[in-house]
């Protein structure tokens, strides 16, 4: 059920992935620097806003459970797609829009879903197992949601505001689905007093996640930080740029792009459902992160060669093996074993990991953006923002790797 409600988030995330675009376009009069901006600017934003509410959010869910909060992301949804019907020209409503959902989507599915699976408490080797099917859900939602927002827009002639519709279905389906059927991982007796997280809230700090910075396990902190890193090349720090660079600099009409996020989709669900359970199953940590790492910073890098397709579909096989951040599945359960070690609670620890990887992807995204529109503004070549989206998401990962001994990442599994 936890990984069929990550199906469910993302195909509502990718269901209107060219309309969203496109409304922002048609709001600031199709000028391409303007919409980068805006783009960038909204995932941004989110990202800090994510910072308190993954932080409140995660504690809260310590005291009272997770199943409550499953129910957050999914109604988010309703309430932002009913605003974007209601005012499809307002450049402020679709960026609130877009914001909200973000923090909402990225708290009720990653957080929470993390955080129940800690609850199961699992060996690490199946919590990196699960995680790959996860990653395979991804994948599948990826690669219908284009197909099923394109027959949308088809029935509709063009109507990017239409497949918002069919994000208010899905998602009271998913609402209905989490209310009656899943069940809750945080028995009552594991569960934290609730006068703790009021008293929390007294010293609330969105970076409290620098703790574990203070304190006095450097592997944790040097994992944490890989970690963070690898994340930076998950789909959403390069959804945006895929969609400006193939629409302004490939040409390419919304049918080749489905049909490209369709692929990647493919590479998804190929590298969670096959290739990362092989690998995790027969190559070391180190390895692993390492063949992840390497794959994905040529795959990128391959993206922004030439303004020519072939260099996209080309670079796709690349990613398999750690696309979409899976080149960090081995060490984030490694890190969540040590996290646990070191008495951090599991909906804490999980808070404080994605504070810190919505605030590096963030960061990231902006700088992307902000690149990509500096380029175009002056006439440089924009294909470089792949240049570094691979060296950041993959390249400073597999650096930082080079500084760690080989056994304090081959820990019993």
């Amino acid at each position: 059920l936890l990984v069929f409600g990550i199906f469910q988030a993302v195909l509502q995330h990718v269901l209107a992935l060219q309309s969203d675009v496109s409304l922002i376009s048609r709001a600031v009069a199709d000028d391409q620097a303007a919409a980068s901006r805006c783009l960038a600017t909204s995932q941004a934003i989110s990202g800090v806003v994510g910072l308190f509410l993954n932080q409140v959010g995660g504690k809260l869910s310590d005291s009272l459970g997770r199943k409550l909060f499953f129910l957050v992301g999914p109604l988010a949804n309703i309430l932002g797609s009913m605003a974007v019907l209601r005012r499809s020209t307002s450049v402020a409503t679709l960026m609130v829009v877009r914001i909200l959902k973000s923090c909402f989507i990225t708290f009720s599915g990653t957080v929470m879903c993390q955080a129940a699976l800690a609850d199961l408490d699992m060996p690490r080797q199946e919590g990196a197992l699960i995680n790959t099917r996860i990653q395979a859900a991804v994948g599948v939602a990826v690669i219908a949601g284009p197909y099923i927002e394109s027959l949308i827009l088809k029935v509709s002639k063009g109507d990017a505001r239409s497949p918002f519709k069919a994000i208010i279905a899905f998602s009271l389906v998913q609402l209905v689905t989490n209310g009656l059927f899943l069940p809750e991982t945080l028995v009552k007796k594991k569960r934290a007093d609730i006068a703790s997280f009021f008293e929390s809230l007294s010293s609330l700090n969105p970076f409290n996640f620098l703790k574990i910075y203070r304190g006095e396990n450097s592997l944790l902190k040097k994992l944490l930080t890989i970690q963070t890193f690898q994340y930076c090349v998950d789909g959403k720090v390069t959804s945006d740029l895929f969609q400006m660079w193939s629409k302004n600099n490939l040409q390419w009409n919304p049918a080749n792009a489905r049909d490209f996020v369709a692929f990647w989709g493919a590479a998804v669900t190929a590298g969670g459902a096959f290739v990362h359970p092989y690998l995790l199953r027969r190559l070391s940590t180190y390895a692993y992160s390492s063949l992840g790492n390497i794959s994905v910073w040529i795959g990128l890098t391959m993206h922004g060669l030439m303004e020519k397709g072939l260099f996209m579909w080309g670079g796709v096989p690349f990613l398999v093996p750690g696309v979409n951040g899976g080149s960090a599945h081995a060490i984030k359960a490694l890190s969540v074993d040590i996290a646990a070690e070191e008495g951090y609670g599991n909906g804490e620890f999980a808070a404080w990991a994605n504070n810190m990887r919505a605030l590096a992807q963030s960061i990231d995204i902006v700088f992307l953006g902000m690149w990509y529109a500096w380029c175009k503004e002056r006439g440089l070549y924009q294909g470089s923002t792949w240049f570094l989206a691979g060296f950041i998401g993959a390249g400073i990962p597999q650096l930082l790797m080079s500084n760690l001994r080989r056994s304090e990442l081959e820990r019993s599994k």
